[in-house]
């Protein structure tokens, strides 16, 4: 009975000692990861923003052509146009989603930072 106590007791007291705890550095190369992360999610919002821009820009021009060949009875260059606006909306509606889909990147990523941040702050406050 004492020598199987012993053994269940030495082999928890191993068990325990093997296992690494989560030491200040994996969060602080977690924090590190996800600052970077931060950066780069926000620089392509702003680039998927100038190119929303430039795409909206295109499609207001296309739309002007239009206009102005239908002003001027010019039919043929209308409907060339017409296809042009569809093309010119459709890649509006492509870098929309774009930017939506990485402002919601942006987002996952500062909320993963905050939690790291927290995490290690209450590491410490309780050591």
């Amino acid at each position: 009975m004492f020598i199987k106590a012993f053994a269940l007791t030495l082999g928890a007291g191993l068990a325990l000692a093997s296992l690494q705890p989560a030491s200040a550095d994996t969060f602080r190369s977690d924090i590190g990861r996800d600052i970077r992360e931060v950066r780069s999610d926000r620089a392509a919002v702003q680039a998927d923003e100038v190119r929303l821009a430039h795409e909206r820009s295109e499609l207001a021009k296309a739309q002007a052509r239009e206009r102005e060949d239908i002003r001027r009875g010019n039919l043929g260059a209308a409907i060339r146009d017409d296809r042009e606006v569809r093309h010119e909306a459709s890649d509006v509606r492509a870098a929309q989603n774009k930017l939506a889909a990485d402002r919601a990147k942006l987002n996952h990523d500062t909320r993963d930072l905050r939690r790291d941040v927290a995490q290690q702050r209450h590491r410490y406050w309780l050591w």
